[in-house]
């Protein structure tokens, strides 16, 4: 059954481009003319700055100064800063971030504050 369609369908391609070969070519070809007055047309309306899409990305620009990645623990690095310094431990607190969650920047400006008094 699918061949009968098949056979049919070409003939009938055939016998439409046997009748009216110019009409089928005109519709489905451009002529070089045509597409050379195209192409130039297309060159001499586009301004004089604009360059073609690039098929790859320009790696050059990517470097790895310019990508900027959020710093995922900072959390953890404000403990760890504040202990480093010669604040207290972790092992003399129970729960380092419940203080830092209820206002620990108020502590570390206090502890940083004692630290200024002690050197100065």
């Amino acid at each position: 059954m699918s061949l009968l369609f098949v056979l049919y369908f070409s003939l009938v391609y055939l016998s439409l481009f046997l009748c009216f070969p110019e009409s089928i070519n005109r519709q489905n070809f451009v002529s070089r003319e045509t597409f050379h007055d195209l192409e130039v047309h297309r060159n001499q309306s586009r301004p004089e700055h604009f360059h073609p899409p690039l098929w790859r990305p320009d790696i050059t620009r990517i470097q790895p100064s310019n990508i900027k990645i959020p710093q995922v623990d900072s959390f953890a690095s404000t403990i760890w800063n504040h202990n480093s310094e010669g604040g207290h431990s972790l092992s003399k607190r129970s729960k380092p971030w419940n203080k830092l969650l209820e206002g620990a920047d108020t502590e570390i400006q206090a502890d940083e504050e004692n630290r200024e008094r002690r050197r100065g």
